[in-house]
């Protein structure tokens, strides 16, 4: 129904109405198919009203079929009489599959034509080996079964169908779970690579940052060195600077000195 109703959405934004027109009569059909009757059948007849008017020579025979089918899931066989004889008398009988027929003879069960019950079970029958639908088969012999009212033969093809059903359960599990497992190894395969891509990444920063905290230190280091180095060249410089005016202060003095021994010889 997800994929449907994006599969109609995307058909709009497009200048097919052929295939607005098919998209619209999946996205009725996976409304009937998820039990959503009222909403599949109310898109379907809609689907088939516009077909009609539009005189779809591809999408009205389609629709006729589906909309048959829709009525006959919900128990409106003879209902569904009306649209599948339609289909019929439209020339277009080639649309109808082994499922339809069948149909055809529960809707003549229902106002008791049992003539019309095995002709048309007999065509479901010969179309259903065709299409190799071998549930199909076993439901067709149980109509006949209880059109004939053989017991033995009704209860045979219940059994039939329930194993039939069950069987095909079964390979639908085997293949979801085989294909369940098939995703979990890809993904897993996937989420290995990504892993160890984040583990790239994260090792790859990581050495990154212990480069720069390295270099900061050293950097540091070499900034206080250098600042460690001018400040001795400024308490050097204060101590010539200091050199010099006691040098300039002890000249003086011997001066002074020289002029006091020159005073005490006279």
């Amino acid at each position: 129904l997800k994929y449907a109703k994006l599969s109609y959405s995307n058909f709009l934004k497009t200048d097919s109405v052929k295939w607005i027109n098919i998209s619209y009569m999946d996205l009725g059909t996976s409304y009937i198919n998820v039990g959503n009757y009222e909403k599949g059948l109310a898109i379907l007849k809609n689907a088939l009203s516009k077909s009609k008017i539009q005189c779809d020579t591809i999408c009205y025979p389609v629709a006729l079929r589906l909309y048959s089918e829709a009525l006959s899931v919900i128990g409106c066989y003879l209902e569904a009489k009306k649209y599948i004889l339609l289909l019929v008398e439209s020339g277009n009988g080639d649309y109808l599959k082994s499922r339809n027929y069948k149909d055809l003879a529960l809707a003549y069960k229902v106002i008791n034509e049992l003539d019309s019950v095995n002709y048309y079970l007999d065509l479901a029958a010969i179309n259903a080996e065709k299409e190799n639908d071998l549930l199909l088969l076993h439901r067709i012999n149980y109509e006949n079964a209880k059109v004939v009212g053989n017991e033995r033969l009704i209860i045979a093809g219940l059994e039939n169908m329930m194993f039939t059903q069950d069987s095909i359960l079964r390979k639908t599990l085997n293949f979801g779970l085989l294909s369940a497992r098939e995703l979990y190894s890809k993904e897993r395969i996937k989420l290995t690579k990504i892993k160890a891509e984040h583990d790239k990444v994260f090792y790859f920063w990581i050495i990154i940052l212990i480069l720069i905290c390295t270099a900061s230190v050293i950097v540091y280091g070499v900034l206080k060195y250098k600042a460690d180095i001018r400040h001795k060249d400024e308490e050097l410089a204060l101590v010539k600077e200091y050199v010099n005016e006691s040098n300039v202060l002890l000249d003086f003095n011997n001066t002074d000195l020289s002029r006091m021994n020159l005073l005490i010889k006279k």
